[in-house]
């Protein structure tokens, strides 16, 4: 399966970088570190993926270190659990560097020697139900053998006895689990005022890829407080594993029946967000636009933050001939994320729409400056630059994109117009040549 498939190529990639530190000679003066950010559930808790729970087929990690053969370590199996905030002081360490007063991870080489230090507690937290369906987020706070889950059924496990975390002992160890919940409490107080920095604003493709692997909101919207408080995730995993498995089709083999599988899950848990914008994608997919443009005005009217479900909106609009619409809903996508190369570049194709050629240019550098690897917006700039007569502009614009994409017969084809205005007649016939070789069909043009 696809997760077999991935292992392997892990390994693969081991033993190529492997075998190239061998050949450069860099085996024994370098430091290899192999860790995963996250598992996968595979089924347990009835969570096929990862991000929902956290429970340890997720949390639990390899961390395996290979110092350089100058460093006189003896293979050993360190079971004490360590978190993935002590890599970066323990690879400081090792180079031979201090640690930043802020950190908070703590190295580990001490353990890596066989000596034994004082466990600290290991938190974990789940925001991912609250930001998408506004149910409860989870933390934990792991010490020794013990693991408190923060819900609003709380859970507490015996690890060493059950490493499955199937045997909820809350009710039966509440004092313990009061005093496990007690610490989870003091140390998020520790750190919650801390400046973590901002995330960098993403671009809408890699936004829509995140959000569909569960790493980034739809929404805006902030993290709220509300550990232990609302609907408890583990209530709703079921209709949570059916929402997963309807946003896949739509983004791969649309169902006939992927409105009767929104409906049913609808009829479950009626306070799910982002069912409109699920119906509203498939409609967009199955070309009824006017289902589509309805879907996402009511899916922004759940979560007028729903920028990708804007955006959308906005294509369908342009499609649908309601351009001064689309540019004002445009505007508001771009002023949120400056850095939705597709916005922009629809901006720019609406802009021609209304005759606005050199505002539509305008648009597609930002485009392009932004995306350098986006085919499409360098396209656009072609025609665009074509359109005004400045051919060296949009012949520059017509190798970039066939640099991104060789195969367009259309980008070939263009070009090779361009060139014969600029009177490169030789080099626009072999243009032309392969712009027919790809599509006979231009020859109709």
């Amino acid at each position: 399966n696809g997760y077999d498939w991935e292992v392997s190529r892990v390994d693969r990639s081991i033993g190529r970088i492997d075998a190239y530190l061998k050949k450069s000679n860099l085996l024994e003066k370098t430091h290899s570190f192999l860790l995963a950010d996250h598992g996968e559930s595979l089924g347990d808790h009835n969570e096929s993926r990862h991000g929902f729970f956290i429970y340890d087929s997720t949390l639990h990690v390899p961390l395996i270190v290979r110092p350089a053969v100058s460093f006189t370590f003896s293979q050993r199996l360190v079971k004490q659990a360590v978190s993935l905030i002590d890599v970066m002081p323990t690879v400081l360490e090792i180079a031979g560097l201090r640690k930043p007063a802020d950190v908070q991870g703590r190295s580990v080489v001490g353990m890596m020697l066989g000596k034994v230090i004082t466990e600290k507690g290991l938190y974990a937290e789940t925001h991912f139900p609250q930001l998408r369906f506004d149910w409860s987020p989870l933390r934990s706070f792991r010490l020794g053998g013990y693991k408190f889950i923060d819900a609003p059924r709380p859970e507490f496990y015996d690890i060493a006895e059950d490493p499955g975390e199937e045997m909820n002992l809350f009710s039966e160890k509440k004092a313990l689990a009061k005093q496990y919940r007690k610490q989870l409490e003091k140390l998020v107080a520790r750190y919650q005022n801390r400046d973590g920095g901002s995330v960098a604003d993403l671009d809408r493709e890699t936004t829509e890829k995140l959000a569909a692997l569960g790493y980034v909101r739809l929404s805006r919207s902030k993290i709220r407080s509300g550990f232990g408080k609302g609907v408890d995730p583990k209530d709703r995993i079921d209709a949570f594993e059916s929402y997963q498995q309807v946003s896949a089709d739509i983004h791969g083999d649309l169902a006939k029946n992927i409105f009767d599988q929104i409906e049913e899950i609808r009829k479950q848990v009626p306070e799910m967000r982002g069912l409109f914008f699920l119906e509203a994608m498939a409609h967009e997919r199955l070309e009824n636009l006017g289902e589509a443009y309805k879907g996402y005005g009511q899916a922004l009217r759940k979560d007028p933050d729903n920028n990708l479900a804007r955006a959308n909106r906005a294509s369908v609009m342009i499609r649908l001939g309601k351009r001064d619409q689309a540019e004002k809903e445009l505007r508001v996508v771009l002023a949120t994320d400056p850095n939705d190369y597709r916005s922009r570049n629809n901006l720019a194709l609406l802009y021609r729409m209304k005759g606005r050629v050199q505002a539509a240019i305008a648009e597609l550098e930002k485009v392009v400056e932004s995306a350098p690897g986006y085919a499409a917006g360098w396209f656009n700039l072609g025609q665009f630059y074509a359109q005004v007569q400045k051919w060296e502009d949009a012949e520059f614009s017509y190798r970039k994109a066939l640099n991104l994409d060789k195969k367009s017969a259309l980008a070939h084809f263009n070009l090779a117009h361009v060139l014969t205005a600029m009177g490169k007649t030789v080099e626009a016939k072999r243009q032309m040549q392969i712009a027919l070789e790809l599509d006979p069909r231009l020859a109709n043009r």
